[in-house]
């Protein structure tokens, strides 16, 4: 006798259940396992059964889902377009070898959640470590981004949220860390807390025009330049630096430039971090649209260049700050550019400082 068609129904869903085939939504797994001896056939990617692969995993993963690595081995390349979370536990070596051309992680699809824990990517010709192409949001967590051959970490969506925590990105040929939105479009954010950005041949960290960053309790050292960030063409920007170490680099340790007509304006906020052996400390260059600095608490120090430099109608406030062995002046306001400097300041000069054509200006204490 032939069952009744929704028996027919529910046998076949029962079947593909035992089978592992992604029959619906529902034969996919909150939670996914990796191993280095794990096998991308397996069905569903189970402790007992792990896959091999970030990548064959993702396609047993619920959207929402986790994907958790077993032991220390290297799960390659992925591009992820779903909401998920790809997890090392502390002491777990989960390696992604990036060849030539390729990109390490690949974030791409409208509105997706991703979390990165715990990863290690290493650059064997590959382009990108982490690229943020398409999205919602980013958490990179207790990750190490090496020895690409452009961008460690890269962040192009607009509305685009980007969080990086006790990581590691160095070593890479372009920028550590970037943030670069097309033409005329504004609206990124990045923050990093407690990273190290270190050798890395152009900027340590580099944010562009539309984006609102800030960094804070971090190490930026021995880059082609530390930080840098730009406003023009219509759009703002804003960085805030807290607690940070900008030190070693071959050019600027801080540069912040409008790069042409705009109505937007470009904010930095600096407090309680040292500016320290760079090739100069902080630099403002206004081309064509303002930029409104604050420089407080902080160590401007033994840089090969001036202190803190404004050039072509920056602003800036500088209060509470060591300004101490820099090879150019202390506090340089030039071409109608104004520094307001609180007597808090300590300067220590081997130049003075000098105002040609802008304005120093003394306040009092708050």
């Amino acid at each position: 006798m032939t069952p009744p068609k929704s028996s027919r129904c529910l046998v076949g869903i029962a079947a593909a259940i035992v089978l592992g085939l992604p029959a619906t939504a529902s034969a996919l797994a909150q939670r996914t396992f990796v191993a280095s001896y794990g096998q991308d056939a397996s069905p569903n990617c189970s402790p007992v059964a792990p896959c091999r692969s970030f990548a064959q995993a993702l396609t047993r993963t619920a959207d929402h889902g986790e994907i958790i690595v077993i032991d220390s081995g290297g799960y390659g390349p992925v591009t992820i377009a779903q909401s998920v979370s790809i997890i090392a536990p502390l002491g777990v070596y989960a390696g992604v070898t990036v060849g030539i051309a390729l990109d390490g992680v690949t974030i791409d699809a409208p509105g997706v959640e991703v979390v990165l824990r715990g990863l290690s990517l290493n650059g064997q010709g590959g382009r990108y470590g982490i690229w943020f192409k398409n999205g919602a949001s980013v958490l990179v967590d207790r990750c190490t981004v090496a020895n690409m051959n452009n961008l460690g970490i890269y962040h192009a969506v607009v509305g685009g949220t980007m969080v990086v925590s006790d990581s590691i990105v160095r070593d890479n040929a372009s920028t550590g860390i970037e943030v670069d939105l097309p033409f005329l479009l504004t609206g990124a954010y990045l923050t990093l807390d407690r990273v190290r950005v270190a050798h890395n041949a152009g900027a340590g960290v580099a944010i562009g025009t539309g984006t609102f960053a800030s960094i804070r309790d971090s190490v930026v050292v021995n880059n082609g330049w530390g930080i840098s960030g730009q406003s023009g063409a219509g759009t703002s920007s804003s960085l805030a630096i807290d607690g940070t170490l900008v030190s070693g680099n071959v050019a600027e340790g801080i540069r912040i430039q409008s790069i042409g007509p705009s109505s937007g304006t470009a904010q930095l906020n600096v407090a309680r971090s040292t500016i320290a052996s760079n090739g100069a400390g902080i630099i403002l260059y206004d081309a064509m649209a303002p930029i409104l600095a604050t420089v407080t608490g902080s160590t401007i120090a033994n840089n090969a260049g001036d202190g803190i430099s404004l050039e072509f109608g920056a602003s800036a406030h500088v209060g509470g700050n060591v300004l101490s062995g820099n090879g150019g002046t202390a506090l340089l306001s030039d071409l109608a550019s104004t520094i307001k400097s609180r007597i808090d300041n300590s300067v220590e000069m081997i130049a003075p400082a000098v105002a040609v054509g802008g304005t120093i200006t003394t306040l009092p204490t708050f």
